[in-house]
């Protein structure tokens, strides 16, 4: 007899299976609830920026954000907790967020085109380390033609809650060497970093990483992040020094036919020296102890005997004059 329920029974398993890997509990916010929300925070987050508000009085500006949605404060954590778990949901809302600071833009300034600020970065300006990834540090890499020599690289971001982080901003130049600054962040939710690049030297790539320093601290979120350059400025440029460099390591045939080099020039100066060594004995002849007489000196007498149109005289005669 043929079962007829089989046919929803895949249905449904089907459809839990999906649902199941991001069910929204009913407290959470909707993606479009979230990405209205989001981007209203983005702007009060600005706000307190430009202000130099207090963290009192920027917390006071996030409560009425959240009062203006009509969302709780249990709903407002339990919403952000849940995306912090699935990350993946939280990105795909990152282009609605972006469309609607946009549109506010636009009305801010009557209807005109803004231009978005230019700057290195490719990717989101919004982030999260989520604590069910991998690791508990975002990584960039970016490869790059367009720095010009000696200029400024700067790195900046914002988190929603200030936390313990440990950060890095580097470069690579075309011969391999790195230029890096690495900071230690334990107040505030404002990270900044600055790099000299050398003068001397192009740029082929810009990376860098920031690292919760505990992964209880989980999720991180992260807003407001631009990677923008700057001219050489010869009054800061001597904060170079400071900076750490990396060498990249040669490779064991380059350092081999190096070895072979030092160990033939070693060489030629010491045989330099021996030649050296002889023709001052040569030119200091000592006394016989016993009879009191000078004792001949065999190499400049035969160096008196040989033609001094030949060859192997010429050779030898240039050998002693360039040693000495």
């Amino acid at each position: 007899m043929k079962n007829i329920h089989a046919p929803l029974v895949i249905a449904a398993t089907a459809f839990l299976f999906a649902s199941g890997c991001v069910k929204r509990p009913s407290k959470v916010l909707s993606d479009d609830e979230m990405a209205s929300l989001v981007a209203d925070l983005e702007i009060a987050e600005g706000y307190v920026q430009t202000q130099t508000l207090g963290d009192r009085d920027g917390d006071r500006l996030v409560e009425y954000v959240i009062e203006k949605h009509g969302v709780s404060r249990e709903e407002f954590d339990s919403t952000m907790a849940w995306y912090g778990r699935n990350v993946d949901v939280y990105y795909d809302i990152i282009p609605k967020v972006e469309q609607q600071l946009e549109q506010r833009r636009r009305k801010a300034s009557g209807g005109d085109e803004v231009n978005p600020v230019t700057d290195l970065w490719p990717y989101s300006r919004h982030a999260v380390i989520g604590e069910n990834g991998p690791g508990s540090t975002l990584r960039f890499s970016i490869p790059i033609t367009s720095l010009a020599k000696g200029d400024r690289v700067s790195w900046k971001l914002r988190m929603r809650v200030a936390r313990p982080v440990s950060a890095l901003l580097g470069v690579e130049y075309g011969d391999g060497r790195r230029h890096y600054v690495s900071r230690n962040i334990s107040n505030g939710r404002k990270v900044e970093m600055m790099l000299q690049t050398d003068t001397a030297a192009q740029v082929n790539r810009i990376f860098g990483y920031l690292m919760a320093d505990r992964r209880a601290d989980l999720p991180l979120w992260l807003d407001s992040i631009a990677l923008g350059h700057q001219p050489v400025d010869s009054t800061q440029y001597f904060k170079i020094s400071s900076q750490h460099n990396y060498y990249k390591p040669r490779p064991r045939k380059e350092l081999e036919l190096e070895r072979r080099e030092r160990a033939r020039m070693d060489s030629i100066r010491e045989s330099a020296n021996q030649m050296e060594n002889l023709g001052t004995s040569a030119d200091s002849p000592s006394k016989d102890t016993k009879s009191g007489r000078r004792p001949s000196n065999s190499l400049q007498t035969t160096m008196s005997k040989r033609p001094v149109s030949s060859q192997t005289g010429k050779r030898e005669r240039a050998v002693l004059t360039t040693s000495k």
